[in-house]
């Protein structure tokens, strides 16, 4: 269950009770149990992130992964993030640039977004062009490139690229 956790305590306490609540009247709480019960809290954590950058909200971003590298994330593991959704939105983009409708494409998309994060992605497809999302992609794998090759400056880079790909979502197409 430790690994699960990440640093905001009150999400991690609101884990603990649904385990508790999960796991009442067992005489042993297991790892299946955990598994079953308890949210991946970094994996939420680096949705936000994603999801702030993607929709050109740099601060939001920033201060996301502030709070996720002082967890104990790697700040790699952030870039990694961002180029996962950059390159989903960027599949998005080409399906409905090549004439298939946003639901049909988004329906194809493995593994599918969550339905809360549904209206987010849509609303990304629409505002990201495919020129911007190059762009984005080429400064996402430049800065994964730099921070392996510079470990020491990854957190600096990480916010760096956050902050370019707020001012390259807000830029006209």
């Amino acid at each position: 269950m430790l690994a699960r956790l990440g640093a905001d305590r009150g999400q991690s306490r609101a884990e603990g009770e649904k385990l508790a609540l999960f796991a009442r009247g067992k005489d042993l709480i297991e790892e299946a149990d955990v598994e079953v019960a308890v949210g991946d809290a970094a994996e939420l954590a680096l949705d936000r992130i994603v999801l702030a950058a993607g929709s050109g909200r740099s601060a939001e971003a920033v201060l996301e992964c502030d709070r996720i590298v002082a967890s104990g994330e790697s700040a790699q593991g952030v870039i990694a993030a961002l180029q996962r959704h950059f390159l989903r939105l960027h599949r998005l983009r080409s399906g409905h640039d090549a004439g298939r409708s946003l639901d049909d494409v988004m329906r194809a998309l493995r593994p599918a977004p969550h339905f809360k994060q549904k209206a987010i992605f849509e609303q990304q497809c629409r505002d990201w062009s495919l020129a911007k999302l190059n762009a984005a992609l080429s400064k996402i794998g430049d800065t994964a490139q730099a921070a392996r090759l510079n470990s020491a400056l990854e957190s600096t880079l990480a916010e760096r690229l956050l902050l370019e790909l707020g001012a390259l979502s807000r830029r006209k197409s």
